[in-house]
């Protein structure tokens, strides 16, 4: 239609109506293109799930923030407490604490599909990032791993107690699990349950919740009033920032820099910056918020309340909040799930249980400690020879070495901690290798060995790391490659955000202020930053456990790297570095795809103000666009008239 009109002008007499209606087109284009950004907004699937205290879950649509349905599902005793969206979105998962059961709803049909046992009394509940197995928790500190696909519980875990919140990490391997009586926060290891590392909060901090996002694991400590921040990768604590009155619920924005924190006892949501640790705001809601959820888009912070028959909404632009109503019952915690269009295909991933009856074959253990000089010990050969079974371990496959033993000679005090990492020679070597602390069997000898001090002089080592090369892009526009070869790349704008796609790999890139709060896009549609800021970073389509390095750059500057979780994804915030000058520049993405090709997005991007042009510099390129565009409107019809006229 709009093309038909255009056609049509060139049939009128006139230069003033043909002009008028060049600018109604224009705006009905305009219109047009808004009308199509509303309805893709309205067209989102994000919906908000909502346990109540007694048997319900309240179903929220986040576009246009209504009530859309109530389930029913279970005994009128049936409290809800823990609630969790699977990561492909067809599935919420909750607790009932008073039934001691775990029931599944899917997000396609809300309905509900699943009932499996749990622990009694279960309150926490946490999704493997492959959806194949749940963890719920008790207050007493019982963990089940239960079996999404027949609710079989596989593994029972004695860890944490108080337990109201748990984290995963990204590759599944860790939960790491507060207790409230003894003030640490536990690393798990999933596959066995065994408590492999601690970190204490304080002496009564009364830690209950605990997330990891990123890598940070956060922990409320509900009795200090304080919130804990540990690096995942070292499982140390970076340090605490002092909350509202008993913090409890939290959860995170979709980049893992900012942690939202219910302040129970003080009415408030507090905003955390975790990269500087430093609280940014706090947000008065109503009364005793509790658990928080995040919308995808970073936009609006959700608050259940077990007090009152409501949710608090907060919006991420105003800092203000909405208090919506719940028909017939109160809330507690909140997941918000983005439902695919269909249920998905049921893949029963056969988790063939090959129970290994490891034949502990245990081989000729024949240990030689070697002292200077050369005096050999040999510990006589003890071979315990297991019954053949199906299953054979190759003798060389586990080597388990002792904890190595410090000995402080008697005239000290203090001994510096010593780490020993074993070496273990390859199969069929003929190299030296250290030799073994050899542990003596029940009853015999340990030949004494002179303690030997080794001085090894301190060796410094730089390594430099080169800077990817990127394809040129300026502000607001993008470039990439695979394999070192450009390929075609796409850029758009949603929520003051450049989305960008190139082969397999999705980019999101925006900024923050120091508030944390999203910096919105220019009037070009471009990404300025300034001194103080931060760019967010959030990718897909990448291999699970690689790394991908994140450079700035017209003067390559890396601002970090991130390790790719179990789905692909890798996000994180990084400040504007104060050296960097200000202009043109890009961020650039460095990372191995899942089909294992080397890809390398840059996307511009701009730090600094533009220089303001004179009112002369403007109109010396205005002019001659208005008078070229009345040439081409009154040229022709001046043309034609004198040619009628000439007949």
């Amino acid at each position: 239609m709009l093309l038909l009109q255009v056609m049509k002008l060139r049939n009128l007499t006139s230069p003033l109506p043909r002009l008028l209606l060049a600018v109604a087109l224009f705006l009905s284009m305009a219109v047009a293109q808004s009308l199509f950004s509303s309805v893709k907004a309205i067209a989102n699937t994000e919906s908000v799930y909502v346990t109540g205290r007694i048997n319900q879950m309240h179903i929220f649509r986040e576009s246009d923030q209504s009530f859309t349905s109530t389930i029913n599902a279970s005994a009128a005793t049936g409290q809800f407490n823990g609630i969790v969206a699977s990561n492909d979105g067809s599935m919420v998962w909750r607790t009932s604490l008073g039934e001691a059961k775990v029931y599944g709803f899917s997000t396609v049909t809300d309905t509900l599909v699943r009932t499996y046992s749990a622990p009694g009394d279960v309150r926490a509940i946490q999704i493997s990032p492959d959806d194949q197995y749940l963890y719920a928790s008790n207050l007493a500190g019982a963990i089940w791993k239960i079996r999404t696909s027949d609710g079989v519980n596989v593994l029972t875990i004695a860890s944490g107690s108080g337990t109201y919140g748990m984290g995963i990490s990204s590759t599944g391997e860790f939960l790491y699990v507060p207790n409230n009586s003894t003030n640490v926060v536990a690393k798990v290891r999933t596959s066995d349950g065994v408590t492999v590392a601690t970190v204490s909060t304080g002496a009564g901090a009364g830690t209950r919740w605990v997330n990891v996002r990123n890598g940070f694991v956060v922990a409320t400590n509900y009795s200090t009033h304080k919130v804990s921040i540990i690096d995942e990768s070292t499982f140390t604590e970076l340090g605490q920032v002092t909350t509202g009155t008993n913090p409890i619920g939290m959860a995170f924005n979709t980049a893992g820099t900012i942690a939202y924190v219910a302040a129970e006892r003080s009415n408030r949501v507090e905003v955390i910056d975790l990269v500087s640790r430093t609280l940014t705001r706090s947000v008065a809601v109503g009364n005793r918020p509790w658990g928080i959820a995040v919308n995808g888009a970073g936009t609006r912070v959700y608050a259940g309340t077990y007090m009152t028959n409501s949710m608090y909404v907060i919006s991420t632009s105003t800092w203000t909040y909405s208090t919506v109503s719940i028909p017939s019952d109160q809330s507690m915690t909140i997941a918000i799930a983005d439902a695919p269009a269909t249920v998905p295909t049921t893949s029963t991933t056969t988790t063939t249980t090959t129970t290994t009856t490891t034949t502990t074959t245990t081989t000729t253990t024949t240990t030689t400690t070697t002292v200077p000089p050369a005096t050999t010990t040999t510990t006589a050969p003890t071979t315990s020879t297991a019954a053949p079974t199906t299953t054979t371990v190759a003798a060389s496959t586990t080597t388990v070495a002792s904890a190595p033993t410090s000995t402080v000679a008697a005239s000290q005090t203090t001994a510096a901690p010593v780490v020993t990492n074993p070496v273990v020679a390859p199969a069929g070597s003929t190299e030296n290798v250290a030799p073994a602390t050899t542990v003596a069997s029940r009853g015999a000898t340990v030949p004494t060995v002179a303690a030997t001090t080794t001085t090894v002089a301190p060796t410094t080592t730089t390594t430099t790391v080169p800077a990817p090369d990127a394809p040129a892009a300026s502000p607001g526009e993008a470039g990439a490659t695979v394999d070192g070869e450009e390929v075609e790349t796409s850029v758009e704008r949603s929520d003051n955000a450049l989305v960008v796609s190139a082969a397999d790999v999705t980019a999101t890139i925006y900024g923050t202020n120091a508030a944390g709060e999203r910096i919105a896009l220019d009037a070009d549609g471009n990404l300025q930053l300034e001194t103080g800021d931060s760019v967010v970073v959030e990718a897909s389509g990448y291999e699970p456990g690689s790394e991908v390095e994140i450079w700035l750059r017209s003067t390559p500057v890396q601002l970090g790297v991130r390790t790719v979780d179990a789905t692909g994804a890798v996000s994180g915030r990084f400040a504007v570095p104060s050296s960097v000058e200000k202009g043109d520049h890009r961020v650039i993405l460095s990372g191995v795809t899942a089909d294992g090709s080397d890809s390398v997005i840059g996307v511009g991007l701009r730090i600094g103000a533009y220089e303001k042009e004179s009112g002369l510099n403007k109109w010396v390129i205005i002019l001659p666009l208005v008078l070229a565009t009345i040439l081409a409107l009154v040229i022709p019809t001046t043309a034609r008239r004198r040619k009628r006229a000439n007949g």
